[in-house]
């Protein structure tokens, strides 16, 4: 039911009963109309003005949800703007078919898209689980890069830094080398795309990353895009990042899809 008609029903409705209460009611209007007659009109018209409005206030509310949604939209750069911790960027949605996926497929991969032009980061602190973490994203530049006369492409990095301690502070069974030592900053993603030349990068190239030197504490996850030599055309950033909890199953077959799509994508383009 549209809203316009919504709000025709209860417009109705609310005619309806002020005509039903003059036909049956026993009180006469006449004219000249006295100070009680004026008081029952006044009365009336209150009250009908009072029932119309709380029906429409319930048939409006979705509408005024909306338009304070609207409002926090740039025309120029479509997506909610949100705030990420230690960074300056915003999330948006990018749907991407991969020219060469067949005919019968189900149609473009939509995902939450961090937007990163770079040079730009957003970190956050994670908790990271024990028992099997991972660093799991897709990254991707915009579509509108693919063909445009210039630009090399951007490199990701995701960096991983502990918070639990100081540097050089006992690690326990962590199972990471140095790696996971207090204060030190890991790269545990890195990988370079350039679609525009590079027809079989023109996808999500899903990355996943085992977080589990750091299982059971508390890190500073960074996600960065770095430019190359040519910063025309950077319009870069990470698909739907989030650190999964997966069993030894799970886990394996993720980092298998990440290493064929690293296998076709990013063969002499990953920097690790």
């Amino acid at each position: 039911m549209s809203l316009l008609t919504r709000v025709f029903l209860a417009n109705a409705g609310v005619l309806l009963i002020i005509t039903l209460l003059l036909l049956f009611s026993p009180i006469e209007i006449s004219y000249p109309v006295t100070e009680t007659q004026s008081v029952i009109l006044v009365t009336g018209f209150v009250v009908s003005l009072v029932v119309n409005l709380a029906l429409l206030r319930g048939l409006i509310q979705p509408l005024h949800r909306l338009t304070e949604t609207m409002k926090s939209v740039s025309p120029m750069e479509p997506g909610r703007r949100i705030t990420v911790s230690r960074g300056d960027a915003d999330v948006r949605a990018l749907a991407l078919t991969a020219p060469d996926r067949p005919l019968g497929d189900a149609g473009p991969d939509a995902r939450p898209w961090l937007y990163l032009h770079p040079p730009a980061s957003a970190a956050v602190e994670v908790a990271v689980p024990p028992g099997g973490a991972y660093l799991q994203a897709g990254l991707a530049l915009d579509p509108a890069t693919w063909g445009a006369p210039l630009g090399d492409g951007v490199r990701f990095l995701a960096t991983v830094r502990p918070l639990d301690g100081p540097p050089g502070a006992p690690r326990g069974n962590t199972g990471g080398g140095d790696a996971a030592g207090g204060g030190e900053a890991a790269t545990v993603v890195d990988v370079a795309l350039n679609p525009r030349a590079r027809g079989e990068q023109r996808r999500w190239v899903d990355v996943v990353a085992d977080l589990g030197p750091w299982a059971g504490r508390r890190v500073l996850l960074e996600l960065r895009t770095e430019g190359r030599a040519d910063p025309a055309y950077d319009w870069a950033g990470w698909g739907a990042p989030a650190v999964v909890r997966a069993d030894p199953l799970t886990a394996a077959r993720l980092r298998e899809s990440a290493r064929q799509t690293a296998a076709l994508a990013l063969r002499e383009e990953s920097g690790t």
